[in-house]
């Protein structure tokens, strides 16, 4: 007779981060119990996660290890484990996230009490004094628009209802180029079914996970900027180019990240900078005052001429073999 499966399934894509691996599956471990289960997609790791996580397994654990037999890529790997979760509700850990202690009973008394139209549940929107339901897209965006508030692009804090959402997974995989492929599901959603989305204050990962990182990335300054072409609606869309301005970074710290990605043999069509260009527009107006463009193209200026000056390092060093010199993401 087989059993049904569980009413959370959390899974954990990781890549070659044993030790932090190890760290997040052992803050999860004490609140597995019948209601949920632990799965591990290993994207096909140098160090296998299952030597990795073998110290910290007993037989009759509800965690299940899984290998790609290839590396098919993070976002990839991101939307593998909303495919492979047969639970009405899948919640998709980082594997560099330690979770707080009694996060899985909250999670799970949220599920309970969810409303039957909900396909996500997003929780560390300190800004909120109370949860928040977002019956449109206009709304969400407005929401998540606010300074601090809005974890829609960090997957720990995504809770997906797979129920709902299984049979529309192919709009994730046509978004994977993104770093919101998991966003662009839901808004789709959301657009074709009138679906909603619950936002709820507390925090799910621990403080001692946080970690902060320099730049920007060219992942959001191309990727999320391409979400901004999702077929929604006028005003829909309008909201989603705000809050994706929103997450942009300042001005010269994006062309800083444009140019270092050309350094670098990073590809980008014509298309993707005009949109980058215009969703930036929303953020920096071409209304701004004389003087602010002045410090604008100042700060152009000094990245080119920054730029410039690296390419005069590192060129003629290749040209004469020296490789050295290594660049690093």
């Amino acid at each position: 007779m087989n059993t049904p499966p569980p009413i959370l399934t959390i899974v954990i894509p990781t890549y070659e981060r044993p030790e932090a691996l190890a760290r997040t599956v052992r803050s999860l471990l004490p609140q597995l119990h019948t209601d949920c289960r632990l799965i591990i997609i290993d994207n096909c790791s140098p160090t296998p996660a299952h030597d990795v996580l073998a110290p910290h397994l007993q037989a009759g654990m509800p965690v299940e290890i899984r290998r790609n037999p290839v590396n098919i890529g993070g976002n990839a790997n991101i939307c593998r484990c909303l495919e492979v979760s047969e639970s009405d509700w899948t919640w998709v850990v980082g594997d560099d996230d330690v979770i707080v202690d009694g996060a899985v009973r909250l999670v799970l008394g949220a599920i309970r009490t969810s409303k039957p139209q909900s396909i996500l549940l997003n929780f560390n929107n300190p800004a909120l004094k109370e949860p928040v339901t977002c019956t449109s897209i206009t709304s969400l965006m407005e929401h998540a628009s606010q300074a601090t508030c809005g974890n829609l692009l960090f997957i720990t804090a995504c809770i997906f209802r797979t129920s709902l959402l299984r049979s529309h997974l192919h709009q994730a995989y046509t978004w994977i180029s993104t770093c919101g492929p998991h966003l662009a599901l839901t808004l789709h959603h959301m657009f074709h079914h009138q679906s909603m989305v619950e936002l709820y204050p507390e925090n799910l990962r621990s403080e001692a996970s946080i970690v902060q990182k320099g730049g920007p990335g060219l992942m959001i300054v191309y990727g999320l900027s391409q979400l901004g072409q999702l077929p929604t609606p006028w005003s829909s869309n309008r909201a989603l180019r705000r809050y994706i301005a929103h997450q942009l970074p300042e001005p010269q710290s994006c062309i800083y990240e444009v140019l270092l990605g050309y350094r670098r043999g990073v590809q980008s069509s014509l298309g993707t900078l005009i949109l980058f260009n215009r969703i930036a527009r929303a953020k920096y107006p071409l209304a701004m005052r004389p003087w602010q463009w002045c410090r604008f193209l100042a700060a152009f200026a000094r990245t080119s001429l920054r730029m410039f000056l690296q390419f005069a390092r590192v060129i003629p060093r290749r040209i004469y073999g020296d490789e050295t010199e290594q660049t690093r993401w």
